[in-house]
């Protein structure tokens, strides 16, 4: 895939986390994967750019995914790494 078209398919799976309640956890790949594209059919590399820009288009749409329960840890693939969806305030827990 070209950097355009990765662009364009991570402001479109935007608009799908938008629509995903506060607290909703998920990952860029398994987010391609419920939306009907195949990671697997990805190149590497592209799954790292589509990470990327993913995170990107969501923080210009006030969007926060919070993958901060992973600091400090070694557990994989960006793409793999589960996040939280909050909708411009991540709360404060207590």
């Amino acid at each position: 895939m070209t950097k355009k078209e990765i662009k364009e398919l991570a402001k479109e799976l935007v608009e799908v986390l938008k629509k995903m309640p506060d607290g909703t956890e998920t990952s860029s790949g398994r987010l391609l994967f419920e939306n009907g594209y195949e990671p697997d059919k990805m190149d590497l590399g592209d799954l790292f750019v589509f990470d990327r820009e993913l995170r990107r288009a969501a923080k210009a749409n006030k969007l926060i995914l919070d993958s901060s329960m992973y600091d400090g840890m070694d557990v994989g693939l960006p793409f793999n790494i589960e996040f939280v969806v909050y909708h411009g305030v991540k709360p404060v827990l207590k």
